[in-house]
């Protein structure tokens, strides 16, 4: 028991700092997480607000720039055809103010290239893409798109479409190379890729993620802020930048199965240390108490073997305390039983005495009434019954024994049924039992209740009466039986009888004689029987197990 409160007392411990040890190793692991991801998310929402910002200024310039041709000098050239030069001269003053190289190109109404500042972008201006999107720009005042040249270079096309009175007249185009951009965002640390609607990308500073022989961006970064590639994680963010361009800014990430791995090896080595530091000290702590209880429960293991009354215990703290309040308590409680003994003894004397007295009116009446009789015409006969009377008063009257031998007592039996014997001249009875159990103590008259019942409800049902009492021993329980050959015990009668018997509510005899034989034996059983004379009653009792 004491092995088992401290064993008890360090795994409490143990696991206490277990729990701690986990909980720290786990949020070691969450720390060394979050610093792989916060920064890292922080460079990337930074980065991709210097792109949006720098492209928003890039773009308006480029649009009012393309605004002011096209409403300008454009449009006179489409409608009146100006010469070439005033065209030239105004694109290039006005674009000189922006620090930019964008070239300008010029179609009519039917796509037919009219004017261009760089002609190595002739192939582009006749490809089919442009095309396309200079229809697509008929309802917007400026087109927006990525244009991809044959040999794979890549242009922002800037396009507004031209009207004159409501009549469409033409389209300008401005072809802006992404190296001037490039060089505006030059100073970012996160790599990122700008496109339009069709992925088709007009800026990056690597060619990662770039798919296909038109070198479209892969779309499965630009959905996700986590993902993998080719063993190696990545974190990501795609905004807009207008309607129909779209930038995605991402990091790669330290190498997560490194990161993992070395944190999961530091919480390891964390967790070891503060166990084993936990273990360590359980086992301390566990001594010292468990040194106290190991003493209480020696000390009380003594007292309830009778060695020892109080608990010797001296330790300076709380312990102490413990053991005087138990010592009160002891000594409270070993008062209290001696109290109860003595009222438990006081009470069963008295209930013995009361059992005994119950019986005494009626046999009283019965005998005096027996004696009236007789004295009317045989005084010897009168003057017998009044001995055998005095003799048996005498005998339940003296208290100083409680407890009779067989022998001694079923004489004054003997002697209750000789005086009986002179009302009912045809009762006969029969005494059996052996030499062998005449010594065996018994309660005062303990079936005399019993020999009462057999003659009073017996006499109303025949008059050759018959009462056999044998008292026999079997198997170490002592028989005390009672038999007649009258009406018995009826079912209902016999269980109302049983369930009375541990009650203090009846006064019948039977019951009476039950409780007086629990008096004195520990085991106690009451039985009903049909036997072939007529009905017995018979209390089986521990024959050495006396209370």
């Amino acid at each position: 028991m004491e092995e088992k409160f401290k064993l008890t007392l360090q795994k409490d411990i143990v696991n206490h700092f277990s729990h701690q040890a986990l909980l720290l190793s786990a949020l070691l692991i969450a720390f060394f997480l979050l610093f792989a991801l916060v920064p890292q998310q922080y460079g990337i929402y930074r980065d991709s607000r210097v792109i949006s910002k720098t492209y928003d200024k890039f773009v308006t310039h480029h649009e009012r720039l393309l605004g002011e041709l096209s409403q300008g000098s454009i449009n006179q050239y489409l409608s009146h055809k100006p010469v070439e030069r005033e065209v030239f001269h105004d694109f290039y003053s006005k674009r000189s103010l922006l620090n930019v190289r964008s070239n300008l190109l010029v179609f009519n109404a039917a796509q037919d290239l009219q004017l261009i500042t760089d002609h190595q972008l002739t192939p582009l201006a006749q490809s089919l893409q442009l095309k396309l999107v200079m229809e697509q720009s008929i309802d917007k005042p400026i087109k927006t798109s990525v244009i991809i040249d044959g040999e794979g270079n890549h242009y922002l096309a800037m396009i507004a479409a031209i009207e004159d009175a409501n009549r469409l007249v033409g389209y300008s185009v401005l072809m802006i190379n992404g190296d001037d951009f490039l060089t505006l965002l030059k100073s970012l640390d996160s790599r990122y890729l700008i496109f339009d609607d069709y992925q088709s990308p007009f800026l990056s500073n690597s060619e990662q993620f770039m798919t296909g022989s038109l070198g479209k961006v892969d779309e499965k970064i630009m959905p996700k802020r986590l993902f993998f590639s080719k063993h190696k994680a990545y974190l990501s963010q795609t905004s807009s930048l207008t309607p129909e361009m779209r930038v995605t800014v991402y990091r790669q990430l330290l190498p997560l199965t490194a990161l993992l791995v070395f944190a999961m090896c530091l919480s390891a080595s964390i967790f070891t240390a503060l166990w084993w530091q936990s273990k360590q000290l359980g086992d301390k702590i566990a001594t010292k108490n468990s040194l106290a209880i190991e003493t209480l429960v020696s000390e009380m293991e003594a007292i309830s073997q009778g060695e020892k009354q109080n608990i010797d215990l001296k330790t300076d703290d709380e312990f102490t305390y413990l053991a005087d309040q138990m010592n009160q308590m002891i000594q409270r409680l070993y008062q209290l039983s001696q109290k109860a003994l003595q009222l438990e003894k006081e009470r069963q004397t008295f209930e013995r005495r009361m059992l005994e007295a119950q019986f005494h009116p009626h046999f009283l009446y019965n005998t005096l009434e027996t004696i009236l009789i007789t004295s009317q015409f045989d005084p010897e006969l009168t003057e017998t019954i009044v001995l055998r009377l005095t003799t048996l008063l005498r005998y339940s009257l003296n208290h100083d024994h409680q407890q009779e031998t067989i022998a001694n007592d079923m004489a004054i039996v003997e002697s209750y049924l000789q005086i009986n014997q002179v009302r009912f001249e045809q009762l006969s009875y029969h005494l059996t039992y052996d030499d062998s159990l005449k010594d065996i103590t018994i309660p005062k008259l303990a079936l005399l209740p019993l020999v009462e019942n057999s003659i009073k409800y017996g006499y109303r049902y025949r008059h050759d009466l018959i009462v056999n009492i044998t008292i026999k021993k079997i198997a170490g329980y002592l028989y005390l039986t009672v038999e007649d050959n009258g009406p018995g015990i009826s079912k209902e009668r016999q269980e109302q009888i049983l369930a009375n018997l541990q009650t203090m509510d009846s006064h019948h005899g039977l019951i009476n004689s039950y409780r007086r034989l629990a008096h004195q034996f520990y085991h106690v059983e009451l039985d009903f029987e049909r036997t072939s004379l007529g009905f017995s009653i018979t209390f089986k009792v521990k024959e050495d197990g006396f209370v």
